[in-house]
């Protein structure tokens, strides 16, 4: 008699699984679980950022002035990265902070999966930033933006051989950006799963001395659960780091 071997939750916690289809002109999109988490993500932020705000007053309640400080804190790092110019991209980089920091703290929760540990989607949310600073630096420079492939005083010799590194280079952007965001959600969310695994394992082994032994891996769990919120708040703030030197790159392409 053959027996099925199922994964450990580890493994299987990332898993997309379809709820439904719609073919929309001839393509059939699904809605994943993966895709539950991303709007339920945005109907958290829309919600509080319309609660806080829906009655702004010159003395902040608490509502508003949490979104004070974080749209502070991205404002500042913006404009010291990428200078005073970038004030105009402030809204669209705390647009991307927010997203990835609430969506991966609510997938820390049992409540929802986390978006930012499938690499599809952190590539797509490299990908817009990535074209979004294209536009942005054919905008203000037009076609002096492409003169970033090629430094001044260049020989002409040199000139293909420089130009490629430098292509090859700006095109492994959002390559790195995408891949070090999922990388370090990947990593911790199925570190923390592995001693949730371990101790319901103990306690399906052992009974109720199980119990009592589970507790270490469940101690370590809850540690390695409040560096991995530490880690999050990290990567979102790094992700916008570099989002904020790419922009600098793009407004000031010469």
């Amino acid at each position: 008699m053959a027996y099925e071997v199922q994964a450990p939750y580890a493994i299987r916690q990332f898993e997309v699984e379809t709820w439904f289809t719609v073919r929309i002109f001839g393509f059939d999109v699904e809605f994943t679980n993966v895709s539950s988490a991303m709007l339920v993500t945005v109907f958290v932020i829309s919600a509080y950022l319309w609660l806080a705000l829906r009655r702004s007053t010159i003395v902040p309640n608490r509502l508003q002035a949490g979104v004070e400080i974080v749209y502070d804190f991205v404002a500042k790092t913006v404009i010291d990265t990428a200078g005073s110019q970038a004030k105009a991209h402030i809204p669209f980089v705390f647009s991307i902070f927010i997203f990835i920091l609430v969506g991966t703290l609510i997938g820390l929760t049992p409540m929802k999966e986390t978006f930012t540990t499938h690499l599809i989607i952190t590539a797509a949310l490299a990908l817009a930033v990535f074209v979004y600073i294209i536009i942005v630096g054919l905008r203000l420079n037009g076609m002096s933006f492409f003169r970033q492939f090629l430094p001044g005083g260049t020989p002409l010799w040199l000139a293909p051989l420089i130009v490629l590194i430098e292509l090859i280079s700006y095109l492994a952007k959002p390559i790195t950006l995408g891949v070090r965001l999922f990388a370090n959600m990947f990593a911790g969310h199925m570190l923390i799963k592995l001693f949730a695994d371990f101790a319901a394992m103990m306690v399906d082994r052992l009974g109720t001395v199980g119990i009592v032994t589970a507790l270490a891996p469940v101690a370590m769990m809850v540690v390695f659960l409040m560096f991995e919120i530490l880690v999050v708040l990290i990567q979102s703030y790094i992700f916008i780091l570099l989002t904020s030197v790419y922009l600098r790159s793009s407004i000031h392409a010469h």
